[in-house]
């Protein structure tokens, strides 16, 4: 029942039995007929039974036995589709309703004697109306209530779901002020809390993978071009997920969030291919054209291994593909397209905004903040030399290289 929507009902005017028969007779079948709603259990109170208690001894002066009289109630009481007749543009859709409406027609029913007559039911019986014992109790606040379990169909969205049965409710809250109607469960807000969380993921995520690039790049033109390659990634992620039918829900933001991070790889190595170039004297065409022809398969080759990995999943069957097909369709989705941003959209936003000023022989910021992380990137030149010597000494000392590569 966790995945059910559950509401509880009490009722201070009602007596717990005439509560479920409310809920039963009127409540329920307007439930069941909303979209996606597949059935509606209750729990609580009391189901009101008929009691037949048969006289045997006035059975066998008729002849009759128990299977005659458990047959003819069966056959007697029925609720059969007939077909349909047209009139007109109308489908009128016909039934047969011969169930007991009450006590007097169960009372009245005509069994066939041994001899090829009839005796009334109540002739050979005590018929009696009653209140079962009750298997189950339910019980909101303290108090003792009827809760109602909604189940959907399996093709049924939850939170659609959900919001067409609290409509219904609302309507039936103001036609029935005597009951006290109150939400025990309801999935959708778990669903909605949860995507809301990982949308949030998402976002937080983008900002600070482009707030890590301006740190890095120390210029707002270059983390600019970047940053817009982002959102550039994800909309086009979103247009092919309607066009391949891939669900929006948790999996696919989760897929998308992950993915976030990996969007800039590809714009950041074409983009510092084309600096390289522009630091080499080549105009911001020329630059451009050049950086991106020259990295461009090996931003081919990267993106493919990554999309290698979790594209075989979408093909495997079962569980495992009802899980993570759609986390890993939107990976694919979101890694192809920033391989197209990368090698399209970027070289042509550096081709307009990148420039390259030299001061001494270094890079010039022109902001006070681009000023002030001049003295981070005074920090990543002492990395950078560091590194000159480490690759150096790895060159170098071959054999050890080799042995601790193989150690790790």
């Amino acid at each position: 029942m966790m995945g059910n929507i559950m509401i509880s009902a009490s009722s201070d005017s009602k007596s717990i039995n005439e509560l479920k028969n409310t809920i039963d007779d009127l409540i329920v079948p307007r439930i069941e007929r909303q979209k996606g709603v597949a059935s509606v259990s209750t729990v609580g109170g009391n189901d009101k039974i008929i009691e037949v208690s048969l006289n045997q001894e006035k059975m066998r002066a008729y002849g009759i036995g128990e299977s005659t009289v458990t047959g003819t109630l069966v056959s007697e009481n029925i609720n059969t589709p007939l077909g349909s007749v047209y009139k007109g543009d109308k489908n009128l859709t016909l039934r047969i309703k011969g169930e007991y409406r009450d006590i007097n027609e169960i009372q009245d029913v005509l069994i066939p004697t041994g001899t090829g007559g009839t005796v009334f039911l109540s002739d050979i019986a005590d018929v009696n109306e009653k209140y079962d014992e009750s298997k189950a109790f339910s019980y909101t606040d303290g108090k003792e209530s009827i809760t109602m379990s909604v189940s959907k169909t399996s093709t049924a969205n939850t939170v659609d779901v959900s919001k067409a049965v609290f409509a219904e409710m609302a309507k039936i809250q103001e036609e029935m002020p005597d009951i006290n109607f109150v939400t025990v469960s309801d999935p959708a807000e778990y669903i909605q809390l949860a995507l809301k969380s990982v949308a949030d993921s998402l976002w937080q995520g983008g900002v600070f993978a482009i707030i890590v690039l301006f740190i890095f790049l120390r210029e707002i033109r270059s983390t600019l071009v970047v940053a817009v390659s982002m959102p550039v990634s994800i909309v086009t992620t979103f247009a092919v997920m309607r066009l391949m039918n891939v669900n929006f829900n948790m999996m696919s933001l989760g897929g998308l969030t992950l993915g976030i991070g990996m969007l800039v790889d590809n714009s950041i190595v074409v983009m510092e291919s084309i600096y390289k170039k522009l630091e080499e004297g080549r105009d911001r065409i020329r630059a451009a054209m050049e950086g991106g022809t020259e990295v461009v398969n090996s931003v081919l080759a990267s993106t493919l291994t990554t999309v290698a990995v979790f594209l075989p999943i979408t093909m495997v069957e079962g569980q495992v593909s009802e899980l993570f097909n759609d986390m890993c369709l939107t990976i694919v989705f979101s890694l192809l397209s920033s391989l197209v941003v990368s090698v399209t959209f970027v070289p042509m936003a550096c081709s307009l905004l990148l420039t390259l000023e030299m001061v001494n022989g270094e890079k010039k910021s022109r902001t006070i903040i681009g000023r002030l992380l001049d003295i981070l990137g005074k920090g990543l030149e002492l990395l950078e030399k560091f590194y000159d010597k480490l690759i150096n000494k790895a060159l170098n000392m071959k054999k050890l290289t080799v042995a601790v590569a193989i150690l790790f």
